[in-house]
């Protein structure tokens, strides 16, 4: 629960320039980093900018995976109309290789503590 409060205060901090009406989408990666997934992670931040939504949180625990795949997810991160939040966690959980370098281009990168 403590780790909730945390992330929900650094995403207030985050988002304290913009108006709190709109939405904020999480993408849930649990996966290796393959094409589905990066539809799937692509589709995602879409839907938040067709929402206007105030950011869009990337919920990352992953091994690695492929390069083009990964290429195509920060691609769409760095394009964003939206703040994109990367979280790694829960506790245990990991963004290794691939999911590593998506953490580096998001907006903000958070990990839970136990996360590598």
């Amino acid at each position: 629960m403590k780790h909730i409060v945390r992330l929900a205060s650094v995403i207030s901090v985050f988002l304290s320039a913009q108006t709190l009406s709109g939405a904020i989408i999480t993408v849930q990666i649990n996966d290796v980093i393959q094409p589905i997934v990066a539809e799937y992670a692509i589709k995602g931040i879409s839907q938040a900018e067709a929402e206007k939504a105030n950011a869009v949180i990337l919920r990352l625990s992953t091994p690695g995976g492929l390069d083009q795949s990964m290429r195509q997810i920060i691609e769409k991160i760095l394009v964003s109309k939206v703040p994109v939040i990367a979280f790694v966690g829960p506790s245990g959980a990991r963004a290794a290789s691939a999911g590593f370098f998506i953490l580096l281009s998001a907006d903000l990168a958070v990990m839970a503590p136990g996360t590598n």
